[in-house]
Formats: C-alpha cells, structure tokens, sequence
C-alpha cells in the first residue's frame, strides 16, 4: 500500500491552512506532531475525503483517489475529533447501522463487532445506550467504528482523548499490531502516545511539513539542547521568564527544571537525553510543563 500526497493545500479566502504538503506512506503508523491551529484536523479530513484540497493531489498506488471513487474510500477508516452518536443508539446498534452505510455483508459485520467490542472493551455494555457511556467509553466505540471494514488506510483524529492511562496503553498496543499491513495516520497532544509506537514522526507547524524523521532522529537533533539545573524559589520565575522550561521538579527543598533551547542556561546545567516531549516544546514553544 502507498499513499501519496502531493501538492497539497487548503485555503479558506486568503487565508493558507495546508500549505503543498508532499508526503509518500507506506504501511506503518504516521504520528503527526503540530501545536493548535497547525492544520492537522484538516490536512486528516482531506486524506479522509471529508474536506476537498484547494490544490494538489492524493494518491493510492499511482492513482488519483477521485478515479478510485467508491473504492477510496472503501480503503478508510475515519476517526474525527468530534463524532456524531445518536444517544438512544445502543452500541451494538451503532456499529451494526455503521456498517451498513459502510456496505459491509450482515452476517460478516456481526462477527467483526464482536470482534471489536472485545478490542475496545464495551462487550458487556453493548446493549447499553450511548447517552449513558461517559467520554472514554464514546471515544473507544469511535475507535471500534473506525476500524469495521478492516482499512488499509486508518486516520485518527486525537484517538485517546478521554481515555485513562490504561485504556491508552492497550490502545497503542492495537494500533501496533494492525499497522503491519495499512497505514496509520494519527495525531494526539498527548505526546507520549505516539513516541513509542510512531514509525515516523510528521511535524506540522503553519500548515507546512518542517520535519520528517523517526522518534530516535528527532529527539537525537536535540542532542546538547536539553538541560537540568537547580534552581532556588527566587530564581524559578526567572529562569521560567528566559528559557523554555519543560519540566519543574521539586524534591525536598530543591527545585529542578528541565530546559529546552539553544544555548546552555550557565555552567551548572547538566546535559539531558531528549525526549518527544522536547522536540515539541523546541519547535513549537508551547509551555506544556510538568510539576512534579
């Protein structure tokens, strides 16, 4: 399976959202890293067929998506940020009129819901109402839907949003044992749900690509760009003023912080190895600290 973008852009009147975006996939899973506002959702809905390019092409095997037709999207799997449940729905019956827009043989549909109830852990609460499932309960029934009509292309919009860490981790563990034979496009804000499972990391910032590259290669540029210093409690506020602060530790009556940056803050930072969480905070800026 190859996926190929070409040239692709999205504009809403002057303003560029997707900026030619040129992108070849292959079978693996494609984490795509960007702060708010980067384009992310809507460079996914145009892969998903949901949203139409301004320019620019998407491929399968060499050929145009808008040829293929019908059989595009018989080749996806769809997971938007915000997906629309009818609350009197039973999760049974979700899946089972999903896969009837879906096209999916009866008898064929009702195996795999089984099959998935038990993935997402909602088989004892399928005969169950969705207006009474809470946020993580919905997001796993979405990730069940996503995944009816076993896509050989699978595009998640914030997968684990409302999951807890358990529901996360059994979550990655799926997703890493069906990326063998599709490609998997996923973008989260909760960096480390894609730095373990990630083949490749996409970075999106502005609408354009400003980085490709394994987890290992982007957190190895980083290498000498990462510190830790302690600091006293009259100089934490500046240090948080003048430095992209990534992490504040305190323990007893010390205070360390973790810093990202350019240049080492002064002598007594020691060097640090670089995680997925840096490289965000590197490109992007965003005071996404941790208080322990």
């Amino acid at each position: 399976m190859k996926l190929e973008i070409k040239n692709l852009t999205k504009k809403y009147g002057n303003k560029v959202v997707i900026n030619q975006i040129n992108l070849e996939l292959k079978e693996g899973v494609y984490g795509l890293l960007g702060p708010n506002g980067a384009g992310k959702t809507t460079l996914m809905r145009m892969i998903a067929d949901v949203l139409k390019p301004t320019e620019g092409e998407i491929l399968v095997e060499g050929i145009n998506k808008n040829k293929l037709a019908a059989d595009y999207r018989d080749l996806l799997g769809y997971l938007p940020q915000d997906i629309g449940y009818y609350d009197n729905f039973t999760a049974q019956r979700f899946l089972e009129y999903v896969s009837a827009l879906k096209g999916i043989d009866r008898r064929k549909a009702k195996k795999k819901i089984c099959e998935l109830l038990e993935i997402v852990r909602l088989t004892e609460y399928k005969d169950k109402k969705i207006g009474r499932f809470s946020g993580g309960m919905k997001q796993r029934l979405g990730i069940a839907q996503s995944l009816l009509n076993n896509p050989k292309i699978l595009i998640l919009d914030e997968p684990t949003a409302g999951l807890d860490p358990n529901e996360r981790i059994r979550f990655k563990n799926v997703i890493s044992d069906i990326s063998k034979d599709r490609v998997v496009i996923l973008s989260t804000h909760i960096v480390s749900d894609i730095e373990f499972i990630a083949n490749e990391i996409l970075i999106i910032k502005e609408g354009r690509l400003l980085q490709r590259a394994k987890p290992l290669e982007l957190t190895c540029k980083l290498s000498g760009k990462v510190w830790a210093l302690e600091v006293t409690e009259s100089e934490l506020h500046d240090i948080n003023s003048k430095y992209k602060v990534a992490n504040i530790c305190r323990e007893n009556n010390s205070i360390t912080v973790r810093i990202v940056g350019d240049k080492k803050p002064n002598e007594y930072a020691k060097d640090e190895k670089p995680n997925l969480q840096d490289v965000f905070l590197y490109y992007f800026n965003e005071k996404v600290q941790d208080v322990c």
